[in-house]
């Protein structure tokens, strides 16, 4: 084993043991950090292990030490995790400006398809066990959005397999408190997660934004143990409130207050019997109720407009057989009612068949030529010489 894999794992609490006083002699160097006491006061309502609107799938964490050797071809055995990261925890730690442990958390939105994010918050808590959280106050820590359909979960995973993601596309920067919760505003992130053609990962990876010499090694307390809160807001697409379009509370022609009584929801032109009115529809049917509001009676698809009538003032279409769709029973197949047993071994008997009048000939019976036995042989001999006897009488 070479020395630079033993020294690595070690390296992160050496330098950062060594580096935060001084970073902190100076103040901050992450201008965003600035003024993180008004920002947690003015985001009260988020607190870690409270999950409104969305909540957390999977998550997981992966280790540069955790590595094969280059230029060997030899895959190396799995490093432990390293002692200062408790199990469970997501870790994000920096080495000289360099990533040392990212982590990756999936979500899962209760908004409909189609709907606007107007909100998305993330709170995470700094893990207390002890050595959890070196350089904390230094640290820059920022959330960017997983570029790959499917990633897979794990403690201290191969480097190689963490999950691609693409922090030009969007970023979001922890702002850290005093009491060591650190907030991600995920909505410019998460733009585009509710689409209706979104196809993707809701998922984003904690990684470092250090320069060197900066180091730090934090772990956020998981999601299984309550360190993650997460407030999701949304707008629901137009049209499903009922005030533009069709809505579904029925305010714009589907409660029958417009285009004629709601007894004559259906017209008796629009299915053969007659062009009534928008109140009595029903009437040249014959045999119906015409005091139904409803027009599932008469096969109509639930939701479909009961003023459809072909006198009445309705939005409906006039005299349309769509309007109140009566159902078609489906074809049968022929084979529907046999077993199953039957419709499997049906081929091969078909095949069977097929086989046994290719080896009987095209007649479909034995050639008795072809099976004469010895005693139809000797008959025939003997047949054969009682003619010649006679002929030789004859002549």
């Amino acid at each position: 084993m070479s020395l630079s894999r033993l020294v690595l794992p070690v390296l992160p609490a050496l330098m950062i043991t060594v580096l935060p006083g001084a970073a902190l002699a100076d103040g901050p160097t992450d201008p965003s950090r600035a003024g993180a006491g008004d920002e947690r006061t003015a985001r009260s309502d988020l607190e870690p292990g409270r999950m409104q609107g969305a909540s957390v799938v999977k998550s997981g964490w992966w280790y540069v030490a955790n590595e094969p050797p280059p230029d060997t071809g030899v895959v190396a055995a799995p490093q432990p995790p390293a002692p200062t990261t408790p199990a469970g925890s997501m870790p994000v730690a920096a080495v000289l400006g360099e990533a040392l442990k990212v982590s990756a958390v999936e979500f899962a939105l209760e908004a409909e398809p189609g709907s606007s994010i107007d909100r998305f918050e993330m709170v995470l808590q700094e893990s207390g066990a002890p050595a959890a959280a070196l350089g904390g106050e230094v640290a820059s820590v920022v959330a960017c959005p997983v570029t790959e359909l499917f990633w897979a979960d794990g403690q201290g995973a191969a480097w190689k397999n963490r999950p691609t993601y693409d922090c030009d596309r969007a970023e979001a920067a922890g702002v850290r408190d005093d009491q060591g919760r650190w907030s991600f505003d995920l909505t410019a992130v998460a733009s585009g997660w509710t689409d209706t053609d979104f196809v993707g990962s809701r998922g984003i990876v904690l990684v470092e934004k250090a320069e060197a010499p900066e180091s730090f090694d934090v772990a956020f307390t998981g999601f299984q143990d309550d360190g993650v809160g997460l407030v999701v807001r949304t707008t629901a697409p137009e049209g499903t409130d009922g005030t533009d379009g069709a809505g579904t509370d029925g305010t714009d022609g589907t409660d029958g207050t417009e285009g004629g009584s709601t007894s004559g929801g259906t017209s008796g032109g629009a299915l053969g019997g007659g062009s009534g009115g928008g109140g009595d529809g029903l009437d040249g049917l014959g045999g119906f109720d015409d005091t139904s509001t409803d027009g599932s009676a008469l096969g109509a698809p639930a939701g479909s407009s009961p003023d459809a009538g072909a006198g009445g003032g309705g939005d409906g279409a006039d005299g349309s057989i769509e309007a109140g769709a009566v159902p078609v029973a489906a074809n049968i197949a022929w084979y529907s009612g046999l077993p199953r047993g039957v419709v499997v071994l049906l081929p091969f008997v078909l095949a069977l068949a097929y086989l046994m009048m290719l080896a009987l000939g095209p007649a479909g019976r034995p050639d008795p030529a072809a099976n004469r036995r010895g005693v139809s042989r000797a008959l025939d001999r003997l047949r054969d010489s009682r003619g010649l006897g006679a002929l030789k009488v004859v002549r």
